[in-house]
């Protein structure tokens, strides 16, 4: 058997690092120029694909993998190297801006999911994440130097 590529997850004990330092403006603009062309898109992390770090930085020849909303945590702040109250500091920094998004949507009309609705959502998805098996192999197809999250409120 040969391994394609290595996926990475939280749940399979995947390890995270700060890759804060390759964000560039050039980086930044391709991704905010991304992230405006979805409506109602304000927060979220891309996961993506490249070969080069200096193409990454920029801002080609790279693949986004997947678009994690606003439920997509900042992973980041799992890079086992940062202290731990800088830890903190970033995950209550996102759950600011997310509080500032979901009041901005208030004023403008969008109202909240109920708690009837919101409990049936998690119960649903729970059944969905019961049925998962934890993989003892890794196979896919992406493959990366660096994981770059690319936040912002637009």
């Amino acid at each position: 058997m040969v391994q394609i590529a290595f996926i990475s997850n939280q749940r399979a004990g995947g390890l995270y690092r700060d890759a804060h330092r390759y964000i560039t403006a050039a980086l930044q603009d391709r991704f905010d120029r991304i992230a405006h062309s979805m409506p109602e898109f304000h927060y979220g992390r891309f996961d993506i694909r490249f070969e080069s770090t200096e193409a990454l930085m920029r801002g080609n020849d790279f693949s986004i993998i997947e678009i994690n909303g606003i439920g997509g945590e900042a992973i980041d702040a799992w890079d086992p190297e940062l202290p731990v109250m800088e830890t903190y500091r970033r995950l209550f920094a996102q759950q600011r801006l997310l509080f500032r998004i979901g009041d901005s949507n208030r004023r403008r009309g969008f109202k909240p999911m109920g708690s009837y609705k919101f409990l049936a959502f998690l119960v649903r998805r729970a059944g969905s994440f019961a049925a998962c098996r934890p993989q003892t192999e890794c196979c896919g197809a992406v493959a990366s130097p660096a994981s770059i999250g690319s936040p912002g409120l637009h």
